[in-house]
């Protein structure tokens, strides 16, 4: 006679639950995951879950592992969520290489974000593009800007005592070859576009409407720059080759910090923003090998986006949190004034950072940067072959 069944006490259940933790794997973008995230999931999970972390040194990097996914007609990936920039997610849908967020709009996150991160990330799953009516393709963790950092003391000589206030004062004729700019043609080409008063998602049929030619923006661009690169923008400033340098600012504010004579600004008329945000691969395992999204994901995903991580953020430097990004009215292209061959005249407001953020104002001013039309495309590789 077999022995009699014993029923599981809750202590048992539990344990043997444990042992059966699922696992989230993770790949991300070097530096853009404190620590104190991976502990704080860990402890919310309550010993259920755990998470994974690997990380690499460039988007470029996630995107080729996942455009290598794809090449493996479906079969199942052990990542469940990467890191993207928002730049990249037209490509990424268009390509299948991601999927929906399941039941995004449902959750507490979702409802956190103002409706100026919601219309980024909801997308066209035909083109990629964005679409109010598509679903969320991305969650948003951090952000940053592209700022302007410059030689305190060099602009006070050149009788600049205010240092840069916005995009037009790079046209000072005392700063002629003493501008370097990050290697990002949309910032570089953007920028001689707001020195015009148009923003930087201006397309070639928005100029033509100005007025402006080809060649009219050819040659601001080529008055806006002296070094055009990934590396030596912050290498020349360093080393007192140029006074100014337009980058990023998870890579300029740890410079400007260092040195007692750099000082960074975000210019008044408002500058780009950029976000890493978490996608699931279209072949995620799911923590059972079945394409689908892992269970842990929500868990995931809210924990980026907690009040708590936002009061912990260090302003720009290391990627500020979405919470900290102010609302901005929509701006639709073709709908702002022209200034012709005449730099704008700024706003008012403060250029300098507070906390290492922009003021407000400067903020709901700024853009994150949409995919280009055809024609647009093709006039900035032409802009920037010359």
């Amino acid at each position: 006679m077999p022995p009699a069944a014993v029923e599981e006490g809750p202590t048992a259940a539990v344990n043997r639950l444990r042992e059966a933790k699922m696992v989230m794997r993770v790949t991300a973008l070097r530096g853009t995951v404190p620590s104190q995230w991976v502990a704080d999931f860990q402890t919310a999970m309550e010993g259920y879950g755990l998470v994974a972390l690997t990380q690499r040194a460039q988007l470029a990097d996630i995107y080729a592992e996942l455009a290598g996914n794809r090449a493996t007609k479906g079969r199942p990936t052990s990542v469940d969520a990467v890191t993207l920039g928002d730049t990249w997610l037209q490509r990424a849908i268009a390509a299948g290489l991601i999927q929906p967020i399941p039941e995004a709009q449902e959750r507490r996150w979702w409802a956190r974000l103002h409706p100026r991160w919601q219309r980024l990330v909801c997308r066209s799953a035909a083109t990629g593009l964005p679409d109010p009516r598509g679903e969320v393709w991305a969650a948003p963790y951090r952000w940053g800007a592209v700022l302007v950092a410059y030689r305190k003391d060099r602009l006070l000589r050149a009788g600049m005592p205010e240092g840069i206030r916005d995009w037009a004062d790079l046209l000072t004729p005392q700063l002629k070859g003493r501008v370097a700019f990050i290697d990002s043609p949309r910032d570089v080409v953007g920028a001689a576009l707001k020195t015009l008063g148009l923003g930087f998602n201006a397309s070639a049929a928005e100029a033509a409407r100005c007025g402006l030619t080809e060649e009219d923006l050819r040659t601001r661009v080529q008055r806006l720059v002296r070094v055009f690169s990934s590396s030596d923008h912050l290498r020349a400033l360093a080393a007192g080759e140029v006074d100014v340098v337009v980058g990023w600012s998870d890579e300029v504010l740890p410079v400007v910090q260092r040195a007692n004579n750099l000082e960074a600004a975000a210019p008044l008329s408002g500058t780009s923003l950029y976000a890493d945000c978490w996608c699931i691969p279209t072949a995620a395992a799911g923590g059972a090998e079945d394409g689908e999204a892992s269970p842990l994901l929500p868990a995931w995903l809210e924990l980026g986006l907690q009040p708590v991580h936002a009061e912990r953020s260090k302003g720009l430097r290391g990627g500020a949190s979405p919470l900290l990004l102010p609302d901005a009215p929509v701006q639709r292209r073709g709908s702002k004034a022209c200034s012709l061959l005449e730099p704008a005249g700024p706003p008012p407001g403060s250029s300098q950072l507070d906390q290492l953020l922009p003021s407000e104002e400067v903020l709901q001013r700024s853009e994150f940067l949409l995919p280009l039309d055809r024609d647009t495309a093709a006039l900035y590789r032409r802009l920037l072959q010359s």
